[in-house]
């Protein structure tokens, strides 16, 4: 059985920085996506899938559900159970087989040398029979399957059968093969009657045939042209593990209007490139908005979910964790305690690899349209284990919360801050509080826009334990009828002690006006934040960009915005959305590097949806500084800590080699600008337009330079620095007794 892959690209960028650079790995990516696939055990049963299928092996049956997307009002399948098997003159009864994962390959004993098998390659999953000795008895070789399907059925004029959804698409059945151990083959027979289905191969191929002999049909998936590139995956989020260097992106894939699934994907951080198969979280009726963190000290990825057995069913918070450096997932634990439905999660781990014992879990937020927002703490013993709920609080009582949001970037044991919006006095509010991860309130409520101000929506929040942005939709007051108009603002706030503390006034990111500017997201990447929004490129219009920007921790912008191309393979692709954004911070690394994951659909039906994903690289803009001229005097050298560019509040300049008894004067001057050759003799020296005195200890100096965000003019300003050295037993400098230099360096200001 062969059920055929859609083409579904994941692909990756690099934008180094946000503002303009864009490498694309597109062709890679793509590649490793197309071919990914996914065989995993689910208790007695394997679940094996592919792009365009998800199927349930078992000791009775296989069923085979095509991804037909959401033009199918109802999810449609094809379950085929062997009944019997051998010559026509003498039919054995097929078996009970335990199914048995090995490797790619699915295998079901139904008798002795009698095998029943499914193979998942890059094409999808081929079906077929091993028969490892001659069969008794006389007449064709067949193999009977009863059949199950929701969807009408047909034989085809080339000899297959076709089972399909009028004016959708469905599954199809092509030509039988029969193969021995010589290689010689030959073309079978399918034949359908009924509910029946035979799998046929002649008498005289089979008399003839050097055993063992496969019997191997092949069943795709089919489309009809209208809707031959439809698929539907969206909603991702991301998150990081340190110790693995791994990301992993999960999203929702839609099967039909009434089924859905939750699917996952490592990827390396490093290349971009795809690590292993695709995950298969879960696949029921109901399953939306997946988000995902990581415990870096276990290795280990925690997912969660809303999902429900019906669309007409109250939904519950399940989630289940990834093992980051193998991809085994554990059984799923439903976490929600409500009594109403569940919907609306958050969830935030642990980036630090030293954390101990008791801080080895995850808080989820949710809302419960009886309770109101929770928070839930979920714990974690050991790499991938199942998460054990530890417990729960409640955040706001109030049941009209929506868009909780919490803070991703925490390492160590900082402050977890939740953001949602509520309504107030007759309109949305902004708020906030902060706990520990003992779920202990440390932060009280905070209102971080009121009611009175333009009307909050959507939010997202993220910081490093203390200091936070949040980032957030607010309405626009005298839109055009018919308009959505929605702009995008940020705010800084601080946990001071017992109270939270405002770094910054409400400040708009994005506010065109009349226009649509939605879906905020953002991460924390050190001294500087990613900022993600999704832009409507006319009023009124179904066309939509995912811009981007870095911000200081006080909101200010460090450069310009951008917008993020994606794919835009045709010109149907014209809605970039859902943005989500993932940094390195606070992982133990030396950098804060990100991944960006949007979704790309069309804009017109059936709206096939893709993912886009994107590499963020903090400081990619940097030039690299040049040392030039010669020493003079002492051999002191000249170094950096860390690149020059904006956001790097750990910049500094060193020097090392100092005698003991030294003074450092680090002096900073115009490119090229240097006082009359011959005025220190055969030293070269910087006319320096400032100079700044730097302790000397254990024979270095360093002068540290935080380079925040504004006030330094346009991106590409150069400085050229020199440190002076102060010994009374230097001579290297006639005019200046007592003094040497170092080389000369050349700094240009990066993003």
């Amino acid at each position: 059985m062969h059920i055929r892959n859609m083409t579904f690209p994941l692909v990756a960028g690099l934008l180094a920085p946000l503002a303009a650079q864009e490498d694309s790995v597109a062709d890679k990516f793509g590649a490793a996506i197309q071919s990914s696939t996914s065989v995993q055990r689910e208790g007695g049963a394997v679940r094996a899938a592919g792009w365009d299928f998800d199927a349930r092996i078992d000791d009775v049956a296989m069923q085979f559900t095509p991804a037909l997307g959401p033009q199918a009002a109802a999810t449609q399948f094809v379950r085929l159970t062997p009944r019997s098997f051998g010559r026509d003159g003498s039919m054995s009864s097929a078996g009970p087989g335990v199914p048995r994962i090995q490797g790619d390959m699915v295998v079901q004993a139904r008798a002795p040398g009698v095998s029943e098998r499914y193979d998942v390659s890059a094409d999808g999953l081929e079906l077929s029979w091993l028969f490892e000795a001659p069969v008794a008895g006389s007449g064709d070789l067949v193999v009977r399957y009863d059949v199950e399907t929701s969807m009408a059925s047909s034989v085809t004029a080339d000899g297959g059968a076709c089972f399909a959804l009028e004016g959708v698409g469905g599954v199809s059945i092509g030509a039988v093969t029969g193969v021995d151990a010589r290689g010689v083959s030959v073309a079978g027979e399918l034949e359908l009657h009924g509910s029946t289905l035979e799998l046929r191969l002649p008498q005289a191929f089979v008399d003839d045939a050097v055993f063992p002999v496969l019997l191997d049909p092949l069943i795709g998936t089919q489309f009809l042209a209208t809707t031959s590139a439809t698929y539907d995956d969206s909603r991702p989020d991301v998150a990081y593990d340190g110790s693995n260097d791994v990301y992993l992106v999960v999203y929702r894939r839609v099967f039909s209007a009434t089924s859905q699934a939750i699917r996952a994907q490592r990827i390396d951080a490093s290349t971009g490139a795809m690590i292993g198969g695709f995950l298969s979280v879960q696949s029921v009726a109901s399953a939306d908005n997946p988000t995902v963190a990581n415990i870096n000290s276990r290795d280990t990825f925690i997912v969660a979910w809303e999902a429900a057995p019906s669309i007409f069913s109250a939904k519950d918070i399940s989630c289940r964790a990834i093992n980051a450096a193998s991809g085994v997932m554990s059984p799923i634990t439903i976490v929600s305690s409500g009594v109403g439905d569940a919907h609306s999660p958050d969830i935030s781990g642990d980036n630090s690899e030293a954390s101990s014992a008791a801080t080895s879990g995850a808080l989820i937020t949710y809302v419960d349209s009886v309770g109101g927002l929770l928070l839930m703490r979920v714990d974690c013993a050991t790499p991938g284990a199942q998460p054990v709920v530890a417990a729960a609080v409640t955040i706001s009582s109030h049941t009209g919360a929506k868009h909780p949001a919490l803070s991703k970037s925490n390492p160590g044991d900082g402050i977890f801050a939740v953001a949602w919006c509520e309504p107030s006095l007759g309109s949305n509010a902004l708020y906030v509080r902060g706990y520990d991860r003992t779920l202990a309130s440390v932060m009280p409520l905070g209102v971080l826009v009121a009611s009175s101000q333009p009307e909050p929506g959507r939010c997202d929040i993220d910081g490093d334990g203390t200091n936070f942005v949040v980032l957030y939709e607010v309405s626009e007051s005298g839109a055009p009828l018919g308009t959505a108009a929605t702009d995008i603002f940020a705010r800084g706030i601080r946990a001071d002690s017992v109270a939270w503390a405002f770094t910054s006034g409400p400040t708009p990111i994005a506010s065109l006006s009349n226009i649509e500017e939605k879906d905020p997201a953002i991460a924390c990447c050190g001294a500087k934040y990613v900022a993600l929004y999704s832009r409507q490129f006319l009023p009124g219009t179904n066309n939509y960009d995912v811009n981007g920007a870095v911000l200081s921790p006080s909101c200010t912008p460090c450069g310009a915005s951008s917008v993020l191309t994606g794919l835009n393979g045709t010109l149907l692709r014209n809605v970039e959305h859902m943005p989500t954004v993932c940094s390195t911070f606070g992982s133990d690394n030396a950098t804060s590097d990100a991944l960006i994951v949007f979704a790309e659909s069309d804009d017109s039906p059936p709206f096939s949806s893709s993912l886009v994903a994107q590499r963020y690289q903090s400081f990619a803009g940097t030039t690299v500084p040049v040392v030039f001229g010669s020493a003079c005097g002492t051999g002191a050298t000249i170094g950096t800590v860390g690149p020059f560019s904006v956001g790097n509040l750990g910049f500094g300049v060193t020097s090392t080699g100092l005698p003991a008894g030294s003074l450092a004067l680090i002096t900073f001057g115009a490119p090229g600008a240097t006082l009359p050759l011959g005025i220190c003799g055969s030293c070269v020296l910087l006319n320096a337009d400032a100079a700044f005195l730097a302790p000397v200890i254990g024979g270095s100096a360093q002068f540290d330079w935080p380079l925040r965000c504004g006030g330094y003019g346009a991106l590409g300003i150069q400085f050229d620095a020199q440190w002076a050295i102060l010994n009374p037993g230097l001579t290297t400098c006639p005019f200046l007794p007592g003094f040497a230099w170092s080389k000369r360096m050349r700094l240009s200001l990066g993003l």
